[in-house]
């Protein structure tokens, strides 16, 4: 689980669980985190915390939502960005509680059963005592059995997750070094808007040759349908022409030309149930067919119809006369019909025709679809290099990009800052304006307490984190300098790493300072101007206890 931590303000410090899902920020009652600060909008931004990570995404904010110094509309955090609305900075840190059940579980683990020799008593105390030890050790045998089945159950999620994602890093490295490249190289090769027509091209033709699978098969089954019913109906037409002649056992009056004359008819015969010969057609009177499927039919006593292969249907239909004996109708005969699907089918100028008009339509709408991503693509950048042109021309910094694009945001907040930059420099001779642009963007990179110094002792910019330890003011610290930190001991440390840092200006010295309510490790960095210290950049870190 993941928590949210104030790091600035009337609430700093403040802790507060984040819910999988959406949790939202706000000045509202009904906001799920309340940040009662002044500029703060009603509902100012959204945090999405997922198994992918955890998203922010600003709500149309006043005084907007900002990553590393950035404004953005939506991304996705990461660890160690600085997250801050309108003036409040934020962190996104581990649940502390989590930390704490872990402790709890290592404890557990280290209540170990004493190994060694157990005292034995004797006589009636030892009676009295024995179950006592027996039941000691069980209890403690148990604790340890129920410690390690929840140290299992924890651990089993963290691998499975670590699992999913040793093979989520795989498949994008695998991307990124096989796929991608040789993607990357046609737009080398071939001018973009080629590239992204292939794209589109190559996505139309294959749509629209892979549907026509399922139509061909979903037309063979409706086919298949058509064609079982249709054998049926002519094997019973057959059957009731013919039924006459078979109760007067005149055979001589059976016929079964009207029957052929029909399209996709191989066979249309009348069988005797007895002996399986044929009856009708006369030609064919007295002999057995080598039919698998007329066998079927003899052992049968009611309608049939089956496949006997991919193109070929076999019905059959009974021929009932009256049995004395057994006072019922029953089947003597069976009017059989095989019949060839192959004429209902479609043939392959029908598939090719159908195809061709598919892929007609498709390219029509897909070309429609390349033209407004073409342009979608083309919009921004082109709007970009205006704007910069602009700038350049008349010596301003305004970029603005309205994509919700995360690395378009990230691009025009570069140049942005690029085009500062160049403008302060060029308009002041890269003087100290260049200077505090470059240690604010440095200390902007630090989590813990971070400040810059310059040699006459005056504080060029600070974190919020060194704000709460220097135990006073940003406006009096930025004033008087380091002479405004409190604490003397912290102050006194700050001058000697100076005074060291301009003696030996090429290294990084660092001292270790109690301040009573734990040890910290500050470090100086001299940030060189040629061959001079141009300023100091200090960072405080806790010291890690040996365990």
């Amino acid at each position: 689980m993941w928590s949210l931590r104030i790091l600035n303000g009337p609430q700093a410090g403040q802790i507060f669980n984040l819910k999988n899902g959406k949790n939202t920020l706000g000045r509202a009652s009904q906001c799920d985190i309340k940040i009662m600060v002044q500029g703060v909008s009603k509902i100012h931004c959204e945090l999405h915390v997922t198994q992918e990570g955890i998203k922010v995404i600003d709500s149309n904010s006043s005084n907007g939502t900002y990553v590393n110094g950035t404004k953005i509309q939506s991304t996705t955090l990461r660890l160690g960005d600085k997250f801050s609305i309108h003036n409040v900075f934020l962190d996104v840190v581990p649940t502390p509680q989590l930390k704490a059940n872990t402790q709890l579980i290592r404890q557990g683990q280290q209540q170990q059963v004493p190994q060694g020799f157990i005292p034995q008593p004797h006589g009636a105390l030892a009676q009295q005592q024995q179950p006592m030890q027996m039941n000691s050790i069980y209890q403690q045998q148990m604790t340890q059995a129920h410690l390690s089945a929840h140290l299992s159950v924890a651990k089993e999620p963290r691998q499975e997750r670590a699992a999913q994602k040793e093979l989520k890093e795989k498949i994008e490295e695998y991307l990124n070094r096989v796929v991608l490249p040789g993607v990357y190289k046609l737009a080398q090769i071939f001018e973009m808007k080629m590239v992204l027509a292939g794209f589109v091209g190559l996505f139309i033709f294959a749509v629209t040759l892979f549907s026509l699978f399922p139509m061909i098969t979903v037309s063979r089954d409706s086919i298949q349908g058509e064609a079982r019913k249709r054998a049926g109906s002519l094997a019973r037409a057959l059957a009731e022409t013919n039924r006459r002649g078979i109760s007067e056992n005149n055979y001589s009056s059976l016929s079964t030309f009207s029957i052929e004359r029909e399209d996709g008819v191989k066979e249309a015969l009348i069988i005797s149930r007895t002996d399986g010969s044929v009856i009708a057609p006369p030609a064919k009177a007295g002999r057995t067919m080598d039919i698998p499927f007329l066998n079927e039919v003899q052992r049968s006593s009611r309608d049939i119809v089956r496949s006997i292969d991919n193109t070929t249907i076999g019905a059959s239909f009974p021929i009932e006369r009256y049995d004395v004996d057994k006072q019922e109708a029953v089947p003597v005969a069976f009017a059989v019909v095989i019949y060839d699907i192959s004429v209902l089918a479609m043939d392959d100028g029908i598939i090719v025709s159908l195809f061709m008009q598919n892929l007609i339509i498709a390219s029509i709408f897909g070309g429609i679809l390349f033209f407004f991503l073409y342009k979608l693509i083309e919009f921004p950048i082109s709007s970009l290099n205006r704007q910069l042109d602009i700038a350049l021309r008349e010596k301003t910094d305004a970029i603005e990009n309205t994509f919700l694009f995360p690395p378009l945001q990230a691009l025009a907040g570069n140049v942005s800052s690029l085009l500062t930059r160049y403008i302060s420099g060029e308009g002041q001779g890269q003087g100290s304006q260049s200077r505090d642009f470059e240690a604010s963007m440095l200390i902007q990179h630090f989590r813990d307490p971070a400040f810059a110094v310059t040699l006459d002792k005056k504080i060029l910019n600070l974190n919020s984190n060194f704000e709460s330890l220097a135990q006073n003011s940003v406006e009096n610290l930025m004033a008087q300098g380091v002479d405004a930190i409190v604490d003397q001991s912290l102050k006194l440390n700050i001058f000697e790493l100076i005074q060291e840092s301009v003696q030996v200006p090429n290294q990084i010295h660092q001292r270790e300072i109690d301040l009573g309510r734990g040890t910290i490790i500050i470090r100086c960095h001299p940030v060189m101007n040629g061959v001079n210290p141009d300023y100091f950049l200090f960072s405080i870190v806790p010291k890690k206890e040996d365990t």
